[in-house]
Formats: C-alpha cells, sequence, structure tokens
C-alpha cells in the first residue's frame, strides 16, 4: 500500500510542478460559441484574469467544472483542447448527447448532462472553471520536429484532439515534404465537425491528404467526394 501511495504522491508532486503554479480550478468565460455540426459546438475559452495561458501539448484536454442545480453541486468533466496552443484562449469542442432536456426532472441520471447544460444553458459571457491542461495522449516535441508521415485516425467527436494536432503541425510543417493523412468516420456528414476547415487546409498544403467516411449516407453525399 506505502509503495503505491508513494508512487501516486509523486507522479502528483510532477503533475503539480507541470502545472506552474496553475493547481486549482481557474475562472473562464465563455467568449464565443461556434457550431460545428448537427451534434458539436465549440466554446472559445477566455481567463477571467486576462493572464496570458501557458502552452499544451497537441492532444491534451482540459477538465470544466460547473455548478449543477439538480445535484447542488459542481459537476467536472474533461474534454480535450481542439485548436493549437495560444496565449489567449482555449477551444473545446463538445458533442451533445441527444434525447435530453436538462432542465426537466430525472435529468441529473443521465450520462449527457453536462454537455446538454453546455449546449442548452451557457451563454456566451457565462463564467465556467477550468484546469491547466494534462494528459498523456499527445504529440511530443520529438514528433512534432520528425519528418516521418503522420496519420491522425478518429471517429465522431474522438477528432478533436486530432484537429489540435493537425493545426499545430501544419503551423510549422507547411512549407515541408512531411506527409500527413487525416482519415475521419461519422454516421452522418451533418453531424462531421470541422470538415470544411480540414479541406480548406488541404487545398493550401499539398502534403496533406483527407478522407471522410459516412455510414448513413444521405440522398445528397456523392461517393467519393
Amino acid at each position: 500500500y506505502f509503495q503505491l501511495a508513494d508512487i501516486m504522491i509523486n507522479r502528483e508532486a510532477a503533475l503539480y510542478k507541470e502545472a506552474d503554479g496553475w493547481t486549482e480550478f481557474r475562472d473562464f468565460r465563455i467568449a464565443k460559441k461556434v457550431p460545428e455540426s448537427s451534434e458539436i459546438t465549440s466554446f472559445y475559452l477566455e481567463p477571467v484574469d486576462g493572464k496570458p495561458l501557458p502552452s499544451f501539448r497537441p492532444g491534451q484536454y482540459i477538465s470544466i467544472q460547473l455548478f449543477v442545480p439538480q445535484l447542488n453541486h459542481p459537476q467536472a468533466r474533461q474534454y480535450s483542447l481542439s485548436d493549437k496552443p495560444r496565449s489567449d484562449y482555449y477551444r473545446i469542442s463538445v458533442k451533445k448527447e441527444a434525447g435530453l432536456d436538462a432542465t426537466e426532472p430525472g435529468a441529473e441520471a443521465h450520462p449527457g448532462l453536462v454537455s446538454n447544460i453546455l449546449h442548452d444553458l451557457k451563454k456566451e459571457g457565462d463564467i465556467i472553471k477550468v484546469s491547466h491542461p494534462q494528459g498523456d495522449f499527445f504529440l511530443s516535441d520529438a514528433e512534432k520536429q520528425s519528418s516521418s508521415p503522420i496519420v491522425l485516425l478518429a471517429a465522431g467527436v474522438g477528432l478533436t484532439p486530432l484537429t489540435s494536432i493537425l493545426n499545430t503541425v501544419l503551423e510549422t510543417e507547411s512549407e515541408t515534404q512531411r506527409k500527413i493523412s487525416f482519415v475521419h468516420g461519422a454516421r452522418t456528414s451533418a453531424a462531421r465537425a470541422f470538415k470544411p476547415q480540414i479541406r480548406e487546409l488541404a487545398t493550401k498544403v499539398p502534403n496533406l491528404q483527407t478522407f471522410f467516411f459516412t455510414s448513413h449516407p444521405a440522398a445528397e453525399d456523392k461517393q467519393g467526394e
């Protein structure tokens, strides 16, 4: 027990050190809400104190905390950062779990409660609490500087950390010959986030190839496009 406790205590201390003093939740303002698809909305989060934000490794996540009246208690959820590191805001892109009214009795038992609160009840200008970025799924500095090909493969809302990786890599790699493949599967075209932005990147960066798959194509979808 004490050996395990020692491992966990040391790891916690290392995480606190990496956070460079940011060890509690900070107040952030929802500066902007942008619908990205029929079920995914991006939230642009700016620190209320106005201090520059620390960088993060593309692929990492933040925890957000908000008060849930039905539970009379704050709830925390983790969401991947969906854009390249910036000093003025963080962006998360959240999927709304369908079939729930967050204001109805019994909504607190639904696993998608917090995402529904974010989509339906939180407005631009509202304050939520945000943690320091964390996570072990990311593109390392060595991988970022490598010339090896990159394949970014995801389904559904799983594309959010890969979008952060893609935007970060292209910021420094757009003039190189490094090959990048972005592969994404979605149930429908309407549910797919960021397709216009990723397609636009592909027109500007010759070494970026994009592949989009749809399991339930609509009448207007065309095979091969």
